[in-house]
């Protein structure tokens, strides 16, 4: 599997950044944020300038709650990647969970706009308007995250809270129920 190559790749050339990107990828969604972030300092103590190590140690940053070196990382890897959806879409989570509503929904429409088939991406742009109450706005994001995504569960929750603020309850419970 997966985790054994990265393993095995690391114990024998442990100067592979990309090894230590990829086993720290996988122990991070397997939940062992510790060992994951250890291998994301690996890697970057191997190759500073990987955006992609950058936006997984921040992920994993996040996952602790240290949001504000989480958001560093973010940061970090947008400098050196301006263009990468996945680093503005975390940036932009890691922002709404401070309440800096604004400036996340400025990186949320940056990811969605990189990346427009980015169906997570505009669940979570469209869970920080309608925090900052623009349900108007947040209505076809979701809408649009569902074409493009048709199992995203967090999409029908927040059309459905949507669709409940504009008094539209049959709708509403339609998508919550699904």
């Amino acid at each position: 599997n997966l985790k054994a190559l990265w393993t095995a790749t690391v114990e024998r050339n442990p100067s592979a950044g990309i090894a230590h990107n990829n086993l720290g990828t996988l122990l991070l969604a397997e939940g062992h944020v510790d060992e994951a972030m250890a291998h994301f300092d690996k890697a970057l103590a191997l190759e500073p300038n990987a955006a992609d190590v950058h936006s997984n140690l921040g992920s994993a940053l996040l996952q602790r709650g240290l949001l504000e070196q989480a958001i560093l990382q973010f940061r970090q890897a947008i400098s050196i990647q301006p263009g990468s959806a996945m680093a503005h879409n975390n940036l932009g989570n890691a922002l709404s969970r401070q309440g800096r509503l604004d400036e996340a929904i400025v990186q949320l429409q940056k990811a969605v706009q990189f990346q427009p088939a980015f169906a997570s991406a505009r669940c979570n742009l469209a869970s920080a308007l309608l925090q900052a109450g623009r349900v108007d706005e947040a209505i076809p994001q979701l809408q649009r995250a569902l074409e493009l995504q048709p199992d995203l569960a967090d999409a029908y929750l927040n059309l459905g809270d949507a669709l409940l603020t504009k008094g539209q309850v049959q709708g509403a419970v339609a998508n919550l129920r699904k």
